[in-house]
């Protein structure tokens, strides 16, 4: 029996984590191609709100087992870390997304990776919705159709838009129209891998 079969065993025993840390780390001396020895590493780290150890970690797992749905899942769960999120929100969410689309590529059999992209989504579009709130009111303060596709109307102080440019609503709107596109694909690709 390894280290890490060792300590995947005893996981759910009162054991301080840092004796899992240690379990592990000498699972990956004895043998550094044992993907479950990196994972359980980034798991311990996680727990022990460590998350740019524990990313370290799953990153060397994905790496190992790149057609593995559960450690992309693991990555990005940890990309959404708050410690991580305060260095760069944007780039932390980018890249969580990307470790998610990657899972459901590999067929996320447990639907996290779907899950969490329409979590993230949403979110995104209740702001877009927001947005788009205010922009129809300023829009219809300036005295305009809100819409237009070709030219967005006269110059005003409230919209502050210029002759032959598109209507910011407009382009909210054709962003939103291609939402469902994206989830879609996403979606037909994770039934396309599960086959």
């Amino acid at each position: 029996m390894t280290y890490a079969d060792l300590a995947i065993c005893h996981q759910d025993l009162p054991v301080p984590f840092v004796w899992f840390a240690e379990a592990y780390r000498r699972a990956v001396e004895l043998n550094p191609r044992d993907y479950r020895a990196w994972y359980g590493l980034g798991q311990t780290y996680e727990l022990l709100r460590m998350p740019f150890y524990a990313l370290y970690y799953f990153r060397r797992a994905t790496q190992l087992r790149p057609h593995d749905a559960r450690m992309w899942c693991a990555m990005g769960q940890c990309y959404e870390n708050d410690q991580l999120q305060s260095v760069d929100k944007d780039k932390m969410e980018v890249a969580a997304i990307r470790c998610y689309r990657r899972a459901v590529q590999n067929g996320d059999r447990e639907g996290i990776a779907l899950h969490k992209l329409v979590h993230i989504a949403s979110w995104h579009l209740g702001c877009i919705l927001e947005t788009i709130m205010r922009c129809t009111r300023i829009c219809t303060c300036a005295g305009q159709v809100a819409c237009s596709s070709e030219r967005a109307g006269p110059i005003s102080s409230h919209n502050r838009m210029g002759p032959g440019k598109r209507c910011m609503l407009h382009s909210y709107i054709c962003f939103i129209a291609r939402l469902p596109d994206i989830f879609l694909s996403t979606a037909g690709q994770a039934a396309s891998s599960q086959k």
